[in-house]
């Protein structure tokens, strides 16, 4: 233990005397850059970077009027500047999200009602078809919960009010 706490320590001293370098480059594909606000079609509560290099969004519900009635989702095609909304078929607000070893996402329980009540449901978000997969219902339903995908390709999922369970069709295909 005692070794471990001088190479951290000495990890920490090396990376802090190093002189830090600021750029001054211009090019906004080095730095980047800010522009006007651009109109986004859902309020994106939940973000995820897909292995395709677009970005999928997904709003909350019931939170405001103007964005969240009705439930959505976007992919957003940054290099083409185009939105693409497909179908969502559950309220994902308050579930949780994990990818799986194919580029899937896994979404996890939801919203079923504001009354502390879960979704049993779980999808996956297919980055190749921009579409949403309906995989297998969990035993109870599950309102913020805890997922993790592991080695194996399962993903345990768990709510503070319900134990650990295995989801179905977690498993990548």
């Amino acid at each position: 233990m005692k070794r471990v706490v001088l190479v951290l320590t000495l990890l920490a001293a090396l990376v802090a005397t190093r002189p830090l370098t600021v750029s001054t480059a211009v090019d906004p594909a080095l730095v980047g850059q800010w522009s006007a606000v651009l109109p986004w079609p859902a309020v994106g509560v939940h973000s995820h970077l897909l292995n395709t290099g677009k970005v999928l969004f997904f709003a909350g519900s019931g939170n405001d009027e103007l964005y969240t009635t009705g439930l959505r989702s976007v992919v957003w095609d940054y290099e083409a500047g185009g939105f693409h909304k497909p179908y969502t078929p559950v309220d994902v607000f308050c579930a949780h999200q994990s990818f799986l070893a194919d580029g899937r996402l896994l979404v996890v329980g939801g919203t079923e009602t504001y009354a502390f009540t879960g979704l049993r449901t779980t999808y996956a978000f297919d980055p190749g078809s921009e579409e949403w997969v309906r995989l297998g219902d969990m035993s109870v339903g599950r309102w913020y919960p805890t997922s993790v995908a592991t080695g194996s390709g399962r993903s345990p999922s768990t709510e503070a009010r319900c134990p650990c369970r295995r989801l179905p069709g977690s498993q990548p295909a």
